[in-house]
């Protein structure tokens, strides 16, 4: 079950869209999966009747929050709510909450705090705790920022639960400096991390919370009510034990500039999730369609990719599209790992594997082929990755 990451309470002024206004008491949970429960105390009066008569739903009424919240003392605004009369709870339309705590200049250099869920990795930097020193985090230099990774107290048990649970929960935060007013190209930023970071290690990771210090200050809070996925445990592209080397860190700073340039024109931030999302499968023929449906979505940016850097293809089955893009991009491959697409067509048309085909040695082969073709495209060539072709043993990209 996903766990209460932060619990709120205060007075707030809830404004429905049919033009009434109500005073009162809310609490408010986040938890680890980005849900955010919240009630109120409806007062003992006729107004909220009244509300609801007006309202066509009668139960489920369309609002939003603005008031105050204690401990720290700060404003919160919520903009899409619904309030459920008979609960009385709120429910959120997908809407970030946002707690002010102090006024901050445009310009101030601000310490960001993001949380990070289910990103399960070993520190190939050291932190002390009173007299000990733990392998607790890493850095990523990346494009006008450098962003570190720490994880959160209590981390390993935390990773225990859920290799058990497959549930989603907070275990690490990534931290970067910034001013204030670029708040909202590093947000970006920290999604295309996130989303590498997911291909990377084989799970969905997100977050949850956003947290923004000036010189050890909390002047702002965000809660997200982000998308999760089960943790996949150790499901590795790269090694995430960073045994050896920063592999992670060499991973982002290597392949992030080229994920930034390409991800528009190849839909790579698409291409990643349907890899991700195939690693939690259960069933071979669930795991190698997506891998399938994947390449097609690549193979389907090709055309307006070849058209804007001016080259011309005669382009008009799958296969032909896959050869050209290997032959593009420079990926090493066997002609006879193609041989994909067939049997993608007979899963499609039987659910099952065709005669002759061992499901799981073919979808490994087929994860595989995309695992090098992504990563050639991200300038990973020359890099230590795992191949998961070969019960994942570690081996340089070509």
């Amino acid at each position: 079950m996903p766990t209460i990451v932060r619990v709120y309470s205060g007075h707030c002024k809830l404004r429905f869209d049919l033009g009434a206004e109500l005073e009162t008491d809310f609490k408010l949970q986040l938890r680890s999966d980005g849900g955010i429960d919240a009630s109120v105390t409806l007062p003992e009066t006729p107004d909220i009747l009244k509300i609801a008569r007006k309202s066509d739903s009668k139960e489920l009424l369309h609002c939003s929050l603005a008031g105050t919240v204690t401990e720290p003392e700060g404003r919160i605004s919520i903009p899409g709510l619904l309030l459920d009369v008979n609960t009385p709870r709120l429910i959120s339309l997908e809407s970030t909450v946002e707690m002010e705590y102090a006024k901050v200049s445009s310009q101030q250099m601000v310490e960001v705090h993001y949380g990070f869920t289910n990103f399960d990795f070993w520190g190939c930097e050291y932190t002390r705790v009173r007299n000990e020193v733990a392998p607790d985090k890493f850095s990523a230099c990346l494009p006008g920022v450098e962003i570190a990774f720490k994880q959160v107290k209590d981390y390993r048990n935390i990773i225990s639960e859920l290799e058990t649970t497959r549930d989603v929960k907070v275990t690490a935060e990534a931290i970067a400096t910034a001013a204030f007013s670029g708040l909202e190209e590093l947000e970006q930023l920290v999604g295309d991390v996130a989303t590498l970071l997911s291909y990377a290690t084989g799970t969905y990771i997100s977050w949850v919370y956003q947290d923004v210090y000036d010189n050890g200050q909390l002047v702002r809070s965000l809660l997200y009510p982000h998308n999760w996925g089960p943790f996949v445990h150790r499901d590795w592209v790269i090694d995430a034990r960073n045994l050896g080397a920063c592999y992670l860190r060499i991973f982002l700073e290597t392949t992030y500039p080229a994920f930034s340039r390409l991800k528009a024109d190849l839909g790579l931030d698409v291409l990643l999730e349907f890899l991700v999302v195939a690693k939690q499968g259960r069933y071979p023929e669930v795991i190698f369609l997506l891998n399938s449906v994947a390449a097609e979505c690549l193979t389907s940016y090709l055309a307006s990719y070849f058209t804007r850097i001016r080259k011309s293809r005669e382009m008009r089955s799958f296969r032909s599209k896959m050869k050209e893009l290997l032959s593009h991009f420079k990926v090493v491959y066997d002609e006879s790992e193609l041989d994909f697409i067939g049997t993608r067509d007979k899963i499609v048309h039987t659910g099952r594997f065709p005669t002759g085909v061992v499901p799981w040695p073919a979808t490994m082969s087929l994860q595989n082929l995309m695992d090098r073709t992504v990563l050639t495209i991200l300038g990973y060539r020359g890099k230590a990755y795992l191949n998961c072709a070969k019960r994942y043993e570690k081996e340089i990209l070509r």
